[in-house]
């Protein structure tokens, strides 16, 4: 079985990056800095963070490590042109989701009687965490047409009647896009952000930061060239797979597939026949479904069907992971696609 849903890159043959995984190792067992294979600035790293934090694997404070945080701030700072940052105003959650959870329970309440909302793109990878705290769901529409990106314009059509029954407390956008892999361009940033000053929301942006890469090495470490050259082929490889994979599906007569821009995943508009959407009413699935569990029985690969997004409206629509499928392996995709059309 192809497994086609999970975004695990290691899973996919991509190995470690040497710098974190030598940091990580040390760091949990101190002895192996006096080893010789290990990289002065590697054993300089370690040693930082054990100064501040004694014992890895101990508690931590509750906002995250404090050197990691001004580590993380620094980089902001530069990263945004000198723009000031506190180390104090950030806080290191677990994942997405524990943190999605940390803003939404300071957000809860209801403002003169309404219902408080989370406005969230659609499609999108489905925050079941927003109504189990309460929360009413609103979505605005990604421009499909314009390979899924985000406009103010949706966002008002979108919260216009909302915002009369439902008190908005916050809107999310995913940069790069889960599942659409659309990276949001600067000036879509800067309106998106004077629309949600302007409604009065607060700003949530789904989007990982790992501390290492805030932190890695810089041109004249030990550890610099063989960074660099990891890094280098990652991105090249992941490039150069995501097109050949967009190429490919596209060559499937009924297939849509628009370039990916980041994130791991292909999005794929699938033109489903009459007939099989016919056949997954009567089994009770909507079309994406119903076609992604033909998929799995008919070729052993298994996808995630577009309708978990919220596009159950449109609903031809699949994904499909890139980093593990390979050409040959889309012809699997071509033959139950046209065995579904020639079928009486």
């Amino acid at each position: 079985m192809l497994e086609a849903t999970s975004g695990d890159m290691q899973s996919s043959g991509y190995k470690p990056l040497t710098f974190l995984r030598q940091v990580a190792s040390a760091s949990l067992y101190p002895p192996l800095l006096e080893d010789e294979c290990f990289p002065d600035d590697v054993k300089c790293k370690v040693k930082e963070i054990l100064k501040h934090y004694r014992s890895v694997g101990g508690c931590t404070e509750s906002v995250g490590v404090k050197m990691f945080r001004m580590k993380l701030a620094n980089y902001l700072r530069k990263r945004d042109c000198g723009v000031s940052r506190d180390h104090d105003d950030l806080m290191l959650n677990g994942g997405v989701t524990e943190g999605i959870r940390n803003i939404l329970t300071l957000l809860y309440g209801f403002v003169d009687s309404k219902q408080p909302a989370v406005v969230i793109p659609s499609p999108s990878y489905p925050y079941g965490i927003i109504e189990e705290l309460g929360f009413k769901q609103i979505s605005y529409e990604l421009d499909e047409e314009n390979c899924w990106a985000s406009t103010t314009e949706n966002m008002e059509c979108a919260i216009a009647d909302a915002k009369e029954k439902y008190a908005l407390r916050a809107m999310v956008i995913i940069n790069p896009s889960n599942p659409t892999s659309t990276v949001l361009r600067l000036n879509e940033l800067e309106e998106i952000v004077k629309f949600t000053c302007k409604e009065k929301m607060i700003l949530i942006v789904d989007e990982i930061m790992m501390y290492a890469f805030a932190d890695h090495p810089t041109e004249g470490d030990p550890s610099y060239e063989q960074w660099k050259k990891e890094t280098e082929s990652r991105f090249k490889s992941f490039a150069c797979k995501a097109k050949v994979i967009v190429d490919e599906l596209n060559k499937i007569e009924g297939f849509s597939c628009p370039p990916m821009e980041g994130g791991l995943f292909a999005y794929t508009k699938i033109y489903v026949p009459e007939k099989a959407i016919k056949e997954g009413k009567r089994k009770c699935y909507n079309p994406s479904t119903f076609y992604a569990i033909q998929l799995l029985e008919e070729t052993g690969i298994l996808v995630t069907p577009g309708d978990v997004f919220g596009k159950e409206h449109n609903p031809h629509i699949s994904k499909n992971h890139t980093m593990k499928s390979k050409p040959t392996q889309l012809s699997n995709y071509k033959t139950l696609h046209l065995q579904w059309h020639s079928d009486p």
